[in-house]
C-alpha cells in the first residue's frame, strides 16, 4: 500500500512538472508573438535604415522628359550640324562684298570639330577674292566658283569652345546682270583646309541662301536712223577714207516712203542695218 502511494506521489510530481513546462513554453510563444511585427507595419524609412543591403534606386532614375535638350544634344556625339549666313541680301550691280558667317551649331556632339567649309557662289558673280577672315588660324582659297575656308591645323577647328563657335569672312564679287541668285547648300568637313579631296560630313541646318542684284540700267534702243546715217556710221567703223557722196546718194535713191530700205522699216534696227551695210559693201569703189 505504501509503495502504491509512493508511485502516485511521483506521478503527481511528474504531472506537475510537465504542466509547468508546457505553461512556460506557451508563455514563451505568447511573448514571441507579441514582439513580432508584420512587414506592412514597418515604415520604408525604417527598412532602409535597418536593411544594410537595401538600396533605393528610384532617386537615381531621371525621366527623359526631365533632361535638358542641350544635354541630350551634347551627348549625341555623332551630331554634326552647321549653318551659314550671307549678307546683305541685296547688292548693286558691279563690285560688291558678301559677308559670310559660318557657325558650328550647339546641337553638334561635343567631340565633333568643324575643320573646313566650301561655298559655291552662283555663276552670275565673278569672284575677285576672299578677305577679312576673323580667325587668323584659318585660311581661304578660290577654285572656279567654289570658295573654301578652313583651319590651318587640327587644333584650330571650330569645337564649340569660346572663340571657336564661328568664323566670318568676305567674298568680293562683281556682277553684270540683275536678278535673284540662289546658292546651293554649303558643305562642311571635319578635316582641315589643306585636306584633299574635300569630303563633306556635316549637315547643313541653316536657311536657304540667295543674293539679289539690283540697279541695272535697261539698254537704250538705237534710234530709227535712215539709211544715209547708218551707212556713215558703218563707213566710220571700217575707217573708210574715200569719197562717200556717190554711196550716200545711191542709198537715198534706194529708200522708199518712210525711209524704208528694201522694204524694211528703219525702226527694225538690226534688220535695217544689215540691209544697208550689205548695199554699201556691194557698191564700195
Amino acid at each position: 500500500m505504501m509503495n502504491k502511494n509512493l508511485q502516485m506521489t511521483r506521478r503527481s510530481r511528474l504531472a506537475v512538472l510537465v504542466s509547468f513546462g508546457l505553461a512556460v513554453a506557451a508563455g514563451a510563444c505568447s511573448d514571441g508573438a507579441s514582439t513580432m511585427t508584420s512587414p506592412s507595419g514597418v515604415s520604408p524609412s525604417s527598412l532602409a535604415a535597418n536593411g544594410q543591403n537595401t538600396r533605393d534606386v528610384s532617386a537615381t532614375i531621371t525621366s527623359p522628359s526631365a533632361v535638358s535638350p542641350s544635354i541630350v544634344a551634347k551627348n549625341g556625339q555623332n551630331s554634326r550640324n552647321f549653318s551659314v549666313t550671307i549678307t546683305p541680301a541685296s547688292v548693286g550691280v558691279g563690285a560688291a562684298q558678301l559677308h559670310v558667317i559660318v557657325t558650328r551649331d550647339a546641337t553638334s556632339g561635343q567631340s565633333q570639330q568643324l575643320g573646313s567649309v566650301e561655298i559655291y557662289v552662283p555663276s552670275a558673280f565673278t569672284i575677285a577674292s576672299v578677305s577679312n577672315l576673323t580667325n587668323p588660324n584659318w585660311t581661304s582659297g578660290v577654285s572656279g566658283q567654289t570658295v573654301r575656308v578652313g583651319a590651318k591645323a587640327g587644333n584650330q577647328k571650330l569645337d564649340g569652345d569660346a572663340g571657336r563657335i564661328n568664323v566670318a569672312f568676305d567674298i568680293n564679287v562683281t556682277s553684270t546682270e540683275c536678278g535673284t541668285y540662289a546658292f546651293v547648300k554649303p558643305e562642311a568637313s571635319n578635316e582641315t583646309y589643306s585636306t584633299d579631296p574635300f569630303v563633306p560630313n556635316w549637315t547643313y541646318s541653316g536657311g536657304a541662301l540667295s543674293v539679289t542684284v539690283t540697279g541695272c540700267v535697261a539698254p537704250v534702243e538705237e534710234e530709227c536712223k535712215a539709211a544715209p546715217a547708218v551707212a556713215n556710221k558703218y563707213l566710220d567703223s571700217i575707217d573708210f577714207k574715200g569719197g562717200r557722196g556717190d554711196i550716200i546718194n545711191a542709198l537715198a535713191q534706194h529708200m522708199t516712203q518712210g525711209a524704208r530700205f528694201d522694204g524694211i522699216d528703219p525702226c527694225d534696227v538690226e534688220a535695217y542695218r544689215r540691209a544697208v551695210i550689205a548695199y554699201v559693201t556691194a557698191n564700195l569703189p
